[in-house]
């Protein structure tokens, strides 16, 4: 019937929670939802506004490094104009051609200038002495007559080149490093003469020693003839193999900044058809992979670009841009453009290349609504950690309201039944001596008038200590019942209450025995505690056997009086001894209990205790006894 009573209001108050806190969660996850979204929406126009700013400064950037571009290019100096592109500007190589789009640097035509063997007798002589008779050292005169008597077309530096060769065949090795030497102190004709100039130091670095004199003097001589893109600019082809030349013998990687630039560009040109360039405006890709090639409008150029070196110079034409934290700048032509949060078509110039936004660290539309996600959740959860916490303090609530009313049901009934008893017994005695009053004044009907007299009173007594009991309980429920201290001798405190009992219950004087075993001065409501007392005396007789044993000592432990009630009834188990102080609790729970008494008897004592100040304790075991033990203070 219990459990019956509380099905209804348990679920009541389970769907008081779950209702509200369902519809809590719903209400939090559809706000958290539309957050998202317009923190999304916010966000992108942000962005995109950023993004189309960028991109604007990064075409106007483009456009005023293309004029400087153009502005490198010094008419009839293409070979200068190359280097000072290559040097300065942030492309990978440049093809220079003339108006009509024929290609002037680097050059398409490999011929190289030959000396007119045929009408020049003295050079068909030394040939014929090197080439066919073998005769190194006569062949070397020869030459060294071409040189001491030269004049165009003839080239000296060619000759040269030859007379050392002719020696150094012969044998005579040291004779060919001091011809080599002297290639310094004739002029050079046209870029046919530099070349010659420069195979000499070329020869002369294999000859010599590594790192003496000869090899250090040649080795700077042929750097400074292979950096001049002014005076005497070589062709293109050429400087190439010279360079790489010169880096296989001096082990020197980088000294020529523009080696890559011109390999670039010869391998662009080999792949053209024929040696004019008409290339579609912007950027596009070539047949090189990874490489990029662009028309500049400004002047007959061909600029060409690998991807890296473009990426790099457009990030850097939108450095300095203001972007919000957690994000970055991203450059790649369409297919390559992965993990970006939006991005932006650079136009026609730029071929497929696109500008767009990708995250430094998280995704920042997650990041800006987490903090307002978090918001949500912690209102949400904290709602309904309120609402639990108030369905579990209604349902504590009423879990006490409804067992105050059973125990004040039981408690009606109980009291009910405790002044029903001896009211029906005073009743029939009453009826009885009223029955007997018209016989004759007998002994016999003396005693037994007296007999029921005695019981009478004995019930009356009951019902007075039952009633005094309620009153007490009453009064310290309502906070009224005051206490008198007074100094009290412990001895007279406990004869006190010894005597009180023995009025009440004892039939003999062996029923209880009494030991005092040292005086102490307490400060205490004698009649109160006088009270708490005969209380466990009474529940010590009620719950012993027939051979009832009830011990009631006195004594001093440390400043404080100790006041124990032993007794052999049935005892209590651990779960009664916790309990057994509770208001309208009993051991004895049956309806037809051959005990009688309220519950209100040890909850009166543990009130008056603990109101002077000092505790009351029991130890039990079932079928043996119990001990109920109070300590008071001792008074100052």
């Amino acid at each position: 019937m219990k459990t019956d009573r509380l099905a209804w209001p348990i679920l009541l108050l389970l769907l008081t929670v779950l209702i509200p806190s369902a519809g809590v969660m719903w209400m939090m996850r559809e706000a958290v939802r539309n957050v998202h979204v317009a923190t999304n929406q916010r966000l992108e126009e942000a962005y995109r506004l950023q993004l189309d700013q960028a991109a604007q400064m990064l075409k106007d950037r483009w456009e005023s490094q293309r004029t400087k571009i153009s502005e490198e290019v010094v008419d009839g100096r293409p070979a200068f104009s190359f280097s000072k592109i290559v040097s300065t500007a942030p492309v990978d190589s440049v093809v220079i051609c003339d108006e009509l789009g024929k290609v002037v640097y680097p050059e398409t035509d490999e011929a190289v200038e030959r000396i007119d063997s045929e009408t020049d007798p003295r050079w068909q002589l030394a040939s014929r002495l090197e080439f066919v008779e073998q005769k190194y050292h006569e062949a070397a005169e020869a030459y060294d007559a071409v040189i001491q008597n030269y004049m165009p077309p003839i080239d000296s530096l060619a000759a040269i080149l030859a007379k050392a060769r002719c020696l150094e065949k012969a044998g005579d090795q040291e004779a060919a490093i001091t011809v080599l030497k002297s290639v310094s102190d004739y002029s050079v004709n046209g870029a046919h003469g530099q070349y010659h100039r420069c195979a000499g130091y070329l020869r002369l670095l294999e000859l010599s020693k590594k790192n003496s004199s000869d090899w250090s003097d040649a080795s700077k001589k042929l750097e400074r003839e292979l950096l001049d893109y002014d005076e005497h600019p070589l062709r293109s082809h050429q400087r190439c193999f010279l360079m790489a030349e010169f880096q296989r013998l001096t082990g020197q990687a980088g000294n020529f900044p523009t080696k890559d630039a011109e390999t670039l560009a010869i391998q662009f040109l080999s792949r053209l058809s024929d040696a004019t360039v008409n290339l579609p405006p912007g950027l596009g890709p070539t047949s090189i992979p990874g490489v990029w090639q662009e028309h500049c409008e400004h002047k007959k150029l061909a600029l060409l670009h690998r991807s890296e070196t473009l990426e790099k110079n457009l990030l850097g034409l939108v450095e300095g841009h203001p972007l919000p934290a957690g994000v970055c700048f991203s450059v790649a032509p369409v297919g390559n453009m992965k993990d970006s949060l939006m991005d932006v078509s650079l136009g026609p110039k730029f071929g497929d290349w696109k500008l767009g936004l990708k995250a430094t660290g998280g995704n920042p539309f997650d990041e800006s609504s987490k903090h307002q996600n978090a918001v949500y959740v912690w209102i949400a959860a904290l709602t309904v950690a309120a609402t639990c916490v108030l369905a579990w303090l209604l349902l504590a609530t009423l879990r006490r309201r409804m067992k105050l009313a059973q125990l004040k049901n039981d408690l009606v009934a109980t009291v009910s039944h405790e002044l029903k008893t001896p009211l029906s017994s005073i009743r029939l005695l009453v009826d009885t001596l009223l029955q007997n009053g018209d016989k004759p004044d007998s002994e016999t009907n003396q005693r037994q008038t007296q007999e029921y007299l005695q019981l009478i009173s004995s019930e009356n007594t009951r019902l007075t200590r039952l009633i005094d009991n309620f009153l007490t309980f009453s009064r310290m429920e309502r906070g009224q019942q005051r206490f008198d201290l007074v100094r009290v001798e412990l001895r007279d405190l406990v004869e006190q209450a010894a005597g009180v009992f023995r009025d009440h219950c004892c039939e003999s004087d062996d029923c209880l025995s009494v030991q005092v075993a040292a005086s102490a001065v307490i400060s205490c409501d004698q009649d109160s505690m006088v009270t708490a007392i005969v209380n466990l005396l009474e529940n010590a007789w009620k719950y012993s056997d027939d051979e009832k044993r009830v011990e009631l000592t006195a004594d001093v432990a440390a400043d404080r009086a100790v006041i124990s009630v032993i007794d052999n009834g049935i005892g209590l188990t651990p779960r009664d001894a916790d309990r057994v102080f509770d208001r309208f609790y009993q051991v004895d729970q049956r309806v037809a209990r051959t005990r009688g008494g309220c519950g209100l008897g040890l909850s009166i004592v543990r009130s008056i205790v603990e109101a002077h100040g000092g505790t009351v304790k029991v130890k039990s075991q079932p079928d043996v006894g119990s001990t109920f033990t109070i300590q008071l203070p001792g008074a100052k």
